[in-house]
């Protein structure tokens, strides 16, 4: 008799595991779901704030915050780079920054590993610079 109760409160046991294993992949897929449905509407709204624009500094400053804001991160930066220097140099055109960080927006580099090193990667995997 009781090896038959023991039986019974495992196997309940084993339905109660599976169920919560089941509630914990509704809830990450929820909280997927809402994430990407979250990104939808800050790109929507990107797209709506570039297309009221055709001020190229206006786009960038309001891609780099929209960005930022989505990623969480320091800082979000729009580099051009000087054809004229073989890209080896460029500037910072536009930036949103956390307050807690120093702005680069008057930022000028010149190195010569950025024409060497990243500008070919750039070329093959987006196209003509």
């Amino acid at each position: 008799m009781d090896v038959k109760f023991f039986y019974q409160i495992a196997t309940q046991l084993g339905v109660a595991l599976q169920q919560a294993e089941y509630v914990e992949q509704v809830r990450s897929q929820s909280v997927q779901l809402a994430h990407m449905e979250e990104q939808q509407q800050i790109l929507a709204s990107v797209i709506t704030k570039v297309r009221e624009s055709l001020d190229l500094k206006e786009i960038f400053e309001t891609t780099t915050l929209e960005i930022r804001r989505v990623l969480n991160a320091d800082r979000v930066i729009v580099f051009r780079f000087y054809s004229e220097t073989s890209y080896d140099g460029g500037e910072v055109v536009a930036e949103d920054v956390a307050d807690d960080f120093l702005s680069t927006i008057t930022a000028k580099v010149y190195d010569r590993c950025l024409g060497e090193q990243y500008v070919e990667k750039f070329r093959t995997t987006c196209g003509t610079i």
